[in-house]
């Protein structure tokens, strides 16, 4: 009987680290998804922003194309670095940008709104999406919403 309660007692305490070598393992795996994720995002962000650098450098005004178009009242999509950059520079072209939409946040980005999607102006000339990750799932998602210009900011930086 002892022998069995030695093997019992045994058999419960191997199980139980299993147990939680399986719950640190599992973890561990959501925190390198997480952390991959996050690098595939930061890399992203670099090569658009070098590409941005280096056409500014070269002398492109990558965004003259929206002058030309006549969009000169803008919502950009997703409040970001990348955001905080491309409202600077169309305040420097002088194109309005009448909110900035972002689900996740509100408020004011200086003198420009921090808005929900639902609360978005109809008035705008073209939306301009800054998120890298889903930029055309959201672009897709925005021109069933709205008959506007809808662009990604990638496809502005890669292609004029």
């Amino acid at each position: 009987m002892e022998k069995e309660k030695s093997v019992i007692a045994k058999w419960f305490i191997f199980s139980f680290i299993i147990s939680i070598l399986l719950f640190y393992i599992n973890i561990d795996k959501k925190r390198l998804q997480a952390l991959i994720k996050s690098n595939e995002k930061n890399l992203l962000l670099y090569l658009l922003s070098t590409q941005w650098l280096y056409r500014k450098i070269n002398g492109e005004n990558i965004f003259m194309f929206l002058e030309k178009g006549g969009y000169n009242r803008i919502a950009v999509y997703g409040k970001n670095h990348s955001c905080e950059c491309l409202c600077s520079e169309l305040r420097n072209m002088g194109i309005e940008v009448v909110c900035i939409v972002d689900d996740k946040s509100n408020g004011r980005y200086g003198s420009i709104p921090i808005m929900k999607k639902d609360s978005m102006p109809k008035d705008v000339d073209a939306i301009i999406i800054t998120n890298l990750v889903n930029g055309e799932l959201i672009k897709k998602d925005l021109e069933d919403v709205y008959a506007k210009a809808v662009f990604t900011l990638e496809d502005i930086i890669k292609w004029g």
